[in-house]
């Protein structure tokens, strides 16, 4: 009788990992146009040193959602600003008798963004049976000397109508270490979003439109040990508090 049915898969041998790779980048910060290191140590698991492998390298320029882990529950960056991501190239020359390398590569111009960014890097040693061995390290990157954190004390961002909505203002280096720092500026914003349909090959499809209504403005001051605080009474709406810095550009 004629086959009911076929099915065509694969046997392969599980090979397990040989190595033990380390990465230890050599620059705390990284800023635009500068260069960085990152040491890889490769050691066989059975603890000789995994001289003369290949390796290869990723590296990716993205945003970073927790810049600095002390205020992790601060928003840093403008909630309104974008960034792409840029790929960066890696050199990783083979590893010494000691099994090291130095991984190295370039940060180049950055476009202007008030979001806090990292540089992801991630280093792939060659085995000698063809197989890699993957470890990644994250970098901050600063395009600012100065970074501007803003902490709501309401919970899921929304408030009830005509509450008190508060927030606090600090101000840290780019290390992540408070700072003073004067001639602030803030604004409160209303967002205005409307809907516009619009026909495309015969469907109907709606795009939306917000634009922002300055409510009112000022300056302020942040120290290094207390919070600036800011606070307001709105009707049901969606709302933005922005504080800049216009020496920086934070």
């Amino acid at each position: 009788a004629p086959a009911v049915g076929r099915v065509q898969f694969d046997v392969a041998d599980f090979v397990p990992q040989r190595l033990k790779v380390q990465l230890a980048a050599q620059e705390k910060v990284l800023a635009a146009n500068t260069d960085f290191h990152v040491k890889v140590d490769s050691r066989f698991l059975y603890g000789a040193p995994a001289s003369g492998l290949s390796g290869e390298g990723t590296a990716k320029l993205t945003t970073d959602s927790n810049p600095f882990p002390e205020f992790a529950k601060y928003q840093f960056g403008r909630v309104d600003d974008s960034f792409s991501d840029v790929d960066v190239t890696v050199q990783v020359p083979d590893t010494d008798e000691q099994g090291v390398t130095t991984a190295t590569g370039t940060v180049g111009d950055i476009a202007d963004t008030t979001l806090p960014l990292k540089l992801g890097v991630t280093i792939s040693i060659h085995e000698p049976g063809g197989r890699t061995t993957d470890k990644s390290v994250d970098i901050p990157v600063r395009t600012h000397n100065v970074s501007i954190g803003i902490l709501p004390d309401f919970e899921d961002g929304a408030v009830v109508e005509n509450a008190r909505a508060g927030f606090e203002a600090i101000a840290v280096d780019a290390n992540g270490k408070r700072i003073a720092l004067s001639g602030l500026t803030y604004t409160w914003v209303k967002e205005n979003t409307t809907y516009q349909w619009y026909q495309d090959s015969g469907e109907w499809k709606y795009q939306s439109v917000t634009r922002d209504r300055l409510l009112s403005s000022g300056s302020l001051a942040v120290d290094a040990v207390k919070a600036a605080r800011l606070q307001t009474q709105v009707p049901w709406g969606t709302y933005r508090l922005t504080i800049t810095d216009p020496k920086s550009g934070a």
